[in-house]
């Protein structure tokens, strides 16, 4: 017998960043994905969070893209800051012609920020 649980998330409390790939090659044509989202304090994802985010990508990369999918959101994809929608944004970076790590940084007024390194091999 299966079963599920609906439950509702609480007021954000902190950001979460998730990479889709746990490393990424060396060179100017290979990208990361990393999905930035408010959490509540239980960790689960607040659909309906729009915070404004800033982000800040050190080490061996750089930005590429930051967007949130909201077709009537007219920000630009290639500043470091974006705001949630539905309670998400997508963030690239590119690796450049060095071996290292790309350290990438969330930060939101009232939220806890959050940090995700991803080695360049």
């Amino acid at each position: 017998m299966a079963k599920e649980q609906l439950v509702t998330a609480g007021a954000p409390a902190a950001l979460k960043l998730t990479a889709e790939e746990s490393a990424i090659p060396i060179g100017t044509d290979h990208i990361a994905f990393i999905v930035v989202e408010a959490v509540d304090d239980r960790g689960l994802a607040v659909p309906i969070a729009t915070n404004k985010v800033w982000i800040s990508v050190a080490g061996v990369g750089k930005l590429a893209g930051f967007g949130n999918g909201d077709p009537r959101n007219i920000a630009s994809v290639q500043q470091a800051e974006q705001v949630l929608w539905r309670g998400r944004a997508l963030l690239v970076v590119r690796s450049d012609n060095r071996g290292g790590t790309i350290t990438i940084q969330a930060a939101a007024d009232g939220l806890k920020t959050a940090r995700i390194s991803i080695p360049v091999q």
